[in-house]
């Protein structure tokens, strides 16, 4: 909670405490000097003049510690952004009298301001146990939630920083401090990528869930997730989680960052069918792969399982996409496995052509240079 709420409900206590002295309270009657500086300090407070406010009160303390003295007191120093002051004033001022429910309001506004905020939920809890006015009640308990939620943050901001110098370990443990206070999404993620990066794949997985189970509209823990199953090269479950991320977001990097994860797991899926021999699956994945980014590798993997399948002219159409999109493909490597497919298809002379182009590639030229000799030699049994 922030100081300038804080502030303005000091300034509406104050003005709802700070009635004369002699008039406030005619069972305790405080002392007639110390009543003569009290009040002058009232009226520098209704003016606005702090400075003089203190001086005055200050004077009244000096010849007397009323409750209601020291009360002002600490109205003053919270005034002038003295949390130090005002704490130890309102503190005094309960010693004084514990059934002063306005300290215990300033009381916490104080610790709050200072960042004590264990503090701060005591002084409101002792307000709830005193006070027979619900609506104090209620409010008191909206200020213990609402430091309740500071102290989670301040908790998962500290995890942060722990995580930037790899202190791990005690960044998890902030983390389940600040999830103690409140289940919170965005700390469910962070943990999870924190897990991630000490090699905890699965608690990882499971944090990340976590977070979705409270959101499932959190766009980037359903791409992180897709993020966590890729790494494990668990394509399948890396895919429905990059598809529900691209879908439900709002987010333009997110979304092209989903085509780019997509078409990587769409050509994983189909390099593992293409090794199972499933070429009809292989395709598909192939094709779904490009249709999010063109790739050139899905291209080529594409044209080899249209050759697996005898359909030449969607191997070469794919091939040649392959060469127009060229970014990791050669043409050395195109070279060959047009020679492939020439082979496979009988025509001997297309096949040593384009094995001769793929000499150009160092990782092929051993292949095409092999394959020459025995395409040349089947082409002389044909003849």
């Amino acid at each position: 909670m922030n100081s300038f709420y804080w502030s303005i409900l000091a300034f509406l206590i104050l003005f709802s405490i700070c009635a004369p002295a002699q008039q406030q309270d005619s069972t305790h009657k405080m002392d007639v000097n110390a009543a003569i500086y009290y009040n002058k300090s009232v009226e520098a407070m209704k003016a606005n003049n702090l400075k003089d406010a203190e001086v005055f009160i200050d004077s009244s303390l000096a010849i007397s510690h009323d409750y209601r003295i020291v009360f002002l007191k600490g109205q003053i120093c919270f005034k002038l952004s003295n949390w130090d002051c005002s704490a130890k004033q309102f503190e005094e001022c309960i010693t004084l009298d514990k059934t002063s429910e306005p300290a215990y309001i300033q009381l916490a506004a104080s610790y709050n301001n200072l960042k004590l905020y264990d503090k701060a939920i005591t002084a409101n809890k002792d307000l709830i146990n005193l006070t027979k006015d619900p609506q104090k009640k209620a409010e008191a308990e909206a200020r213990i939630n609402d430091m309740q939620q500071t102290i989670a943050i301040e908790y998962y901001n500290q995890g942060i920083d722990l995580t930037k110098s790899s202190k791990f370990d005690e960044a998890i443990a902030m983390f389940d401090k600040s999830l103690a206070i409140k289940k919170d999404p965005k700390v469910y993620l962070t943990k999870g990528i924190t897990l991630s990066k000490m090699q905890k794949s699965p608690e990882a997985i499971a944090e990340v869930k976590s977070a979705i189970a409270l959101d499932s509209t959190y766009d980037i823990g359903y791409y992180t997730l897709g993020g966590l199953f890729f790494s494990a090269k668990d394509y399948k479950n890396a895919l429905p989680n990059y598809i529900k991320a691209q879908e439900i977001t709002k987010n333009e990097t997110i979304r092209t960052n989903c085509k780019e994860s997509l078409k990587a797991v769409y050509f994983q899926i189909g390099v593992a069918a293409y090794t199972e021999k499933k070429w009809d699956t292989a395709i598909e994945n192939f094709n779904n792969a490009n249709k999010q980014v063109e790739y050139d590798q899905a291209y080529l993997w594409l044209g080899k399982s249209y050759t697996e399948k005898k359909k030449y002219e969607l191997a070469l159409q794919s091939f040649d996409k392959a060469l127009s999109v060229k970014n990791t493909v050669t043409e050395g490597a195109i070279g060959y496995y047009k020679g492939v497919m020439y082979k496979q298809k009988g025509d001997y002379d297309k096949a040593i052509e384009f094995f001769k182009q793929g000499l150009t590639d160092e990782k092929y030229k051993k292949a095409c240079q092999s394959e020459i000799a025995n395409t040349t030699a089947l082409k002389k049994q044909k003849k």
